[in-house]
């Protein structure tokens, strides 16, 4: 915009549309002391000169940038080139750990929505034969735990130690191990831990191969006819399960109001059988 640097005095009015403000900053700006008109004319009326466009620019450019407020009046009292470098160096550190967050929740969010694109136009008992990539886990420690209401404080507290570990994103990443011996023993429902999926290095992944997999809407108690259906198809196929099953939920734990808040994609790695 055009700008004039001469002697001229602007209104409130004017001065604040050189910069697309309101009026009321300009007001509060001189009430908290960071920026106070020139003077004041002959009616009384505040006003402001081409020489403070600068200041002002400034003031709006720390601003932009997401200085608060308290620190731009440090550096405009002092006006010291030290303090201002300070005041940078503290907003890149922060800037620099909002950066961290947004790509871990990013990265939260594209593992989640795989998921789901992948997960819910399936119908209801879909099964298939299937390559995965390898999967980082964050895991809970091992246990023997059932669905039901007996061990509602077990389940909190597993929940409890992945939350401890993680960021609230992470959370929408979670999953279940059956343990592979208790797939072959029928004990469907018997859970050995629980886990989140997230991106970096972790102590424990779901290793990449082909896997049989399985798309589910039923409820958790539902789930043993569920487990038989995607053992049948695997012999079916001639393949046999080699791991433990991973039960990954797609939104969990939110109560089911409609059938696609609900799905579970379930996958045994499969190995082909050998014939003699």
């Amino acid at each position: 915009m055009d700008r004039e640097y001469n002697g001229r005095k602007y209104s409130t009015k004017e001065f604040a549309e050189l910069f697309n403000v309101s009026k009321h900053t300009l007001f509060f700006y001189e009430k908290i002391g960071l920026f106070m008109p020139a003077g004041r004319d002959n009616n009384g009326y505040r006003y402001y000169t081409a020489s403070q466009i600068m200041i002002f620019d400034i003031i709006l450019t720390l601003k932009t940038i997401g200085i608060p407020l308290e620190n731009i009046m440090d550096y405009i009292s002092s006006e010291s080139p030290e303090r201002l470098i300070s005041i940078f160096q503290v907003e890149k550190k922060k800037i620099d750990r909002k950066i961290s967050e947004l790509k871990h929740i990013r990265s939260s969010l594209s593992i989640q929505t795989d998921l789901l694109i992948d997960s819910y136009n399936k119908d209801e008992g879909f099964t298939e034969i299937r390559y995965f990539p390898k999967t980082n886990i964050l895991e809970t420690a091992n246990t023997s735990i059932s669905p039901d209401v007996d061990n509602e404080e077990k389940w909190s507290q597993l929940y409890s130690s992945l939350a401890e570990s993680s960021s609230k994103s992470d959370m929408l990443n979670q999953g279940s191990r059956i343990l592979l011996s208790d797939i072959i023993n029928g004990r469907f429902s018997r859970v050995n831990s629980i886990f989140i999926k997230k991106d970096g290095n972790t102590d424990s992944e779901i290793p990449e191969g082909l896997y049989g997999v399985i798309y589910t809407r039923k409820d958790y108690e539902d789930f043993d006819s569920v487990y038989k259906s995607l053992l049948e198809m695997m012999e079916k196929e001639d393949y046999k399960p080699v791991s433990d099953a991973y039960e990954e939920y797609v939104i969990p734990d939110i109560p089911k109001k409609n059938n696609w808040s609900s799905i579970t994609r379930i996958r045994i790695k499969a190995e082909k059988r050998t014939r003699e």
